[in-house]
């Protein structure tokens, strides 16, 4: 699939943002955590029926998606959506996954 350089700009720009706004002074410290909140919890609600610790998953994928996409911005021959949904697959399988 073709990259698009706009795209990677603005993934690459928010993603600077992101880490710049870690100190607690920066402008956009508070929208980032609130953001980070926020998809936490709709991550574990997603998750609530397939683990027993849906807000620990959360923060698994999370972490992934976010180790992910900084890889993805290095080199362009990563699959971000294939790689995505495999680890996924992988959580869904782990011992810790079941069905309500």
């Amino acid at each position: 699939m073709q990259r698009d350089p706009e795209t990677d700009r603005g993934v690459q720009l928010f993603t600077v943002l992101g880490a710049e706004s870690l100190d607690e002074s920066h402008p956009a410290h508070l929208y980032f955590e609130k953001r980070t909140k926020m998809l936490r919890t709709q991550f574990a609600v997603y998750m609530d029926d397939w683990f027993s610790d849906p807000d620990d998953k959360a923060i698994d994928f999370m972490s992934y998606l976010d180790g992910l996409q900084l890889a993805w911005l290095r080199d362009a021959s990563i699959d971000l959506r294939g790689h995505a949904i495999a680890f996924m697959q992988r959580l869904l399988e782990s011992d810790s996954a079941h069905t309500r």
